[in-house]
């Protein structure tokens, strides 16, 4: 059995107890998984840290290059059936606690014939808009079931179809948390054309312009952009006494001269 040495928690552990990282030598990360998670709990328990955090992945993936890149990892992963059988559990688990929160926020009065049929009428909605745009929209809760202050109602004023990206980015938000599904998709479109700064303006027509300047870039050379060429010597210095070949041209200059001196006289 290969064990490790713990660089946190000070202890020697088995092999499979550390994440996989392929700079390390051995293929695994210097701290155990309970003290990577353990950190990562106390390090997001910080807003100030956690909202500097969001920040710097939403300007990475703002950008269409990174965000395909990320996609197209997902999809390879999800595709290995090892992976979507590791992950069944999980998601079985959260469809549960999901219903069971739906369950929660049905008022008694939504059993009813008719409030029941004006529920089913929002999910046929869905799926025909789903069919006319080729887009994929799931039915979104205006006022989130899950939220740390309050608790939204599963009725069909509370709900609203909206694309799936849509979805997946307003996670539990409140709506004066979030833009509305139109300046979303203005402020998508503005993303997509790899300017996060112009996007946040919701400045369009600034982007193409702007994407120009910014993925400009100077290229130098290899002397002139590494500081420990730029200033190195040449590659023939004797004792700092200047380039040898210099010395014996001197040296033959001034022995033809007192030569030359010594005949005229």
């Amino acid at each position: 059995m290969r064990t490790k040495w713990c660089s946190r928690c000070k202890t020697n552990k088995r092999l499979e107890s550390f994440h996989r990282y392929y700079r390390s030598p051995d293929g695994r990360q210097g701290w155990c998984i309970k003290c990577g998670d353990k950190y990562c709990t106390e390090y997001y328990a910080d807003p100030i840290k956690r909202e500097r955090h969001c920040t710097r992945q939403r300007a990475y993936y703002a950008i269409p290059k990174n965000r395909r890149r990320k996609d197209a990892y997902y999809t390879k992963y999800f595709s290995d059936p090892i992976n979507r059988a590791r992950w069944a559990p999980y998601r079985a688990e959260w469809s549960k606690f999901r219903q069971l929160l739906k369950t929660r926020a049905c008022p008694p009065w939504m059993r009813s014939k008719k409030n029941r049929e004006a529920l089913r009428a929002v999910f046929e909605q869905r799926d025909e808009l789903t069919l006319k745009t080729g887009v994929l929209h799931n039915t979104d809760h205006i006022w989130p079931l899950n939220h740390k202050d309050f608790c939204g109602l599963h009725v069909p004023w509370n709900l609203q179809n909206v694309p799936d990206a849509y979805n997946k980015s307003k996670h539990n938000k409140r709506p004066d948390e979030f833009p509305t599904v139109r300046e979303w998709m203005a402020l998508r479109t503005t993303v997509d054309n790899g300017v996060r700064s112009v996007a946040l303006n919701c400045k369009p027509a600034l982007a193409r312009s702007a994407l120009a300047v910014t993925s400009r870039r100077n290229w130098r050379s290899r002397r002139e952009s590494n500081p420990h060429l730029r200033f190195r010597k040449p590659p023939f210095y004797p004792l700092n006494y200047g380039n040898i070949l210099d010395v014996r041209c001197q040296r033959s200059e001034v022995r033809r001269r007192s030569y030359s001196k010594t005949r005229a006289e």
